[in-house]
């Protein structure tokens, strides 16, 4: 088991929630049973990131689409491009959950090159509450608890 196909039990460990631990396990093993995760970026730490978030997606009830042609790594640092998605996706995760479960809750997700460029697009419903400053978008997470995802893209782009 990778460190990767940890994260969503730490999270919902972190949470006390046994029940999408239970479910998490035997998502994991349907997956190991079948061939490959369907996601071929060229990067494995970029596949492992993206198919750990769409269990998570699963697991929480929120339609996930995610659509990644194989790129071209040529002068980009995958690791960083990898953080960059899974916090990219651990925010439109966390602004799902705040959105009534009777509701269409959903993620659309795009990665693909143009030209010399990586481009990631997120789309995602949310509760239509946004905090902003002249900077940007605040987070709804307690002081202290964020922020490092923002900067982490930051410093990719």
């Amino acid at each position: 088991m990778t460190c990767a196909a940890l994260e969503p039990i730490a999270f919902f460990l972190f949470r006390g929630d046994a029940e999408h631990i239970q479910k998490y396990f035997s998502d994991l093993q349907i997956t190991a049973n079948a061939m490959g995760s369907g996601l071929e970026t060229g990067s494995a730490g970029l596949d492992a990131k993206l198919s750990t978030r769409r269990t998570q997606a699963r697991l929480l009830n929120i339609s996930i689409q995610i659509t990644a042609q194989t790129l071209d790594f040529t002068g980009i640092n995958e690791v960083q491009l990898g953080l960059a998605a899974a916090n990219l996706l651990d925010s439109a995760l966390e602004a799902c959950q705040r959105v009534d479960p009777a509701e269409d809750r959903f993620i659309e997700v795009r990665l693909y090159s143009r030209g010399d460029m990586v481009v990631f697009e997120v789309l995602n419903s949310a509760d239509g509450v946004y905090r902003r400053t002249d900077q940007g978008l605040l987070s709804a997470k307690e002081y202290g608890d964020h922020g490092h995802g923002y900067d982490q893209l930051q410093i990719l782009v």
